[in-house]
């Protein structure tokens, strides 16, 4: 039998507006949920993101907060402890074009305010069947029925959503069940990050390749590199903590090194350094995407890396401090 109680249910209620707040928040109560963390600013919401949330309803005028920014730092796992969370947007933006941001920002779904509290709690409830699949890249998490373009465009990765809210309302599933399927969602959204970060700079070093000969193009190749080290120490954060992408950030951390280097090299930058970068980047694609190549030959390659690098002392994982001018 189908298990329709609430119980168990955590959501996270965040607006400045007490009487939206309460509203709201008895709403869901009534449906049986264990707990309605209110928030009236990024303060108490943070805190009430240090425990799983399966539902998060956030006002994009919360005191203290960037909307925008804070959706993808739940949905990249740097903010709270669900990036799979329900995750819900509330205001009244003054622009098609801030609706369109905020759509494209990560989340589940847009109340327009003013709303009643019974609209609200259907839009949420109907996620208890169904989820999106998420799209993973470098720049964005959310929701795969978003159609801009995002992050490194074309070559996002899907995830299928580890679902709480249907997890426990509908299959009754609690404790080991949910952790079980939170961990394969987690595995596989730091997978496809790193994968995501690995694909970035192979492209950026490609077209750095292209660059290089041209004489007529050196300040390009600069921005290129530039850019090249500020993603690279992007994905070095991204992926240094977790034990299954080390590698993916140690990769990038060189990465980050050469195209610093390279970018300040006068005049021009060495094509030693542009083809250790390309050669780095198409070893990580053949390790990490393709699969063709084998783990032992990305620390073969770093060590390369790192034996050119020796003479000059350099932060890890530094990026450049701003383009060439």
């Amino acid at each position: 039998m189908i298990n329709t109680s609430y119980k168990g249910v955590r959501m996270a209620l965040a607006d400045a507006d007490p009487v939206f707040s309460k509203v709201l928040s008895d709403a869901f109560l009534a449906l049986g949920l264990s707990e309605v963390a209110t928030c009236a600013d990024k303060d108490q919401l943070l805190s009430a993101l240090s425990t799983p949330a399966d539902i998060i309803a956030c006002s994009i005028d919360l005191p203290g907060i960037d909307f925008l920014k804070l959706a993808q730092d739940i949905r990249h796992g740097r903010v709270g402890a669900n990036p799979f969370a329900v995750l819900i947007a509330t205001g009244n933006p003054n622009d098609p074009d801030a609706i369109s941001r905020i759509l494209s920002a990560g989340v589940d779904d847009l109340v327009i305010k003013p709303a009643e509290a019974d609209s609200v709690v259907r839009r949420i409830t109907a996620f208890t069947k169904e989820r999106k699949p998420f799209v993973v890249s470098n720049g964005y998490v959310g929701p795969s029925r978003r159609p801009a373009r995002r992050g490194d465009g074309s070559e996002d990765d899907i995830v299928e959503v580890p679902n709480t809210l249907r997890a426990k309302v509908v299959l009754g599933r609690d404790g080991p069940d949910l952790k079980v399927l939170m961990d394969a969602g987690f595995a596989s959204l730091t997978q496809r990050k790193a994968q995501s970060g690995v694909r970035l700079m192979a492209r950026l070093t490609r077209r750095v390749r292209e660059l290089a000969p041209d004489a007529a193009q050196i300040e390009e190749t600069r921005r290129i590199l530039w850019t090249l080290g500020v993603k690279a120490a992007e994905v070095v954060v991204e992926n240094k903590i977790s034990k299954t992408t080390r590698l993916v950030a140690e990769v990038a951390e060189r990465v980050a090194k050469l195209s610093r280097r390279a970018a300040e090299t006068q005049p021009r930058p060495r094509r030693a350094e542009v083809e250790l970068l390309v050669q780095l980047a198409e070893t990580s694609v053949a390790t990490f995407l393709s699969m063709e190549g084998s783990t032992k030959t990305v620390p073969e390659m770093i060590a390369i890396v790192d034996a050119h690098l020796a003479p000059v002392s350099d932060a890890a994982g530094a990026a450049p401090a701003g383009p060439p001018a």
